[in-house]
């Protein structure tokens, strides 16, 4: 029973540990250490490892440039979606898989523009001069989910053509960890934005996992009976 619900139980739990990662970004050791004096929480923690990391100014713009990538990649999928939709002629036939996928990319969306609105942390530098909202990291929040949704569906779409599966799949892979590692040594973050938006992304990646797997079992059960 458990492992059945396995997928929805991690994808809860990190959706839990980010909720109470940002109580205590919010309210714990806040203090003035950031641009112009702005607050951030867990400022200890945050400012040791801003001092090892420092500010690359080359890799937050390479990063910057990879969010455009994440989003064709999304757009990929919208379009297959679309696609299939005039080849059956029919919106109900459309493969479930991309509702699921496409219900989490509106999670996402909605998960940066509350943090954009609500503003828990700004970054550790000026970006032309400006403070920016930082928490969650959009990096971490687009980049994992998006890359990681598009592996399995790159698994499920190409199933029988493994050559062309796998290099897709190590090229999200690769995509993948250059993204995250190349974000945190950039030093446009604070760690805890790093990490809450690590959480929070792979908490709706496992949720979307669960109910793939979901449906996958019911519609077989459907099939057979």
């Amino acid at each position: 029973m458990i492992k059945k619900y396995l997928n929805l139980i991690i994808g809860s739990s990190l959706i839990l540990l980010f909720v109470i990662w940002t109580i205590l970004v919010k309210t714990i050791d806040v203090r003035p250490i950031g641009p112009l004096g702005s607050e951030v929480g867990l400022a200890s923690f945050n400012q040791y490892f801003f001092s090892l990391i420092g500010y690359n100014n080359t890799l937050y713009k390479i990063t910057d440039v990879l969010t455009y990538i994440f989003i064709v990649i999304a757009l990929i999928f919208v379009v297959l979606a679309i696609y299939s939709i005039i080849e059956k002629r029919s919106i109900k036939k459309l493969n479930y898989r991309y509702y699921i996928l496409f219900g989490g990319y509106g999670i996402i969306v909605i998960i940066y523009i509350l943090f954009e609105l609500l503003k828990i942390n700004y970054r550790p530098v000026l970006i032309d001069n400006q403070l920016e909202a930082s928490y969650p990291s959009s990096h971490m929040l687009l980049s994992i989910f998006i890359l990681l949704s598009a592996i399995d569906m790159t698994n499920y779409l190409l199933k029988d053509k493994k050559i062309i599966r796998n290099i897709i799949n190590i090229s999200l892979i690769l995509l993948l960890v250059f993204n995250v590692v190349g974000r945190i040594i950039s030093g446009v973050h604070w760690m805890s934005d790093i990490i809450g938006g690590a959480f929070v992304s792979l908490g709706v990646y496992f949720i979307y996992i669960y109910f793939n797997k979901y449906f996958n079992e019911k519609l077989e059960k459907e099939n057979v009976l």
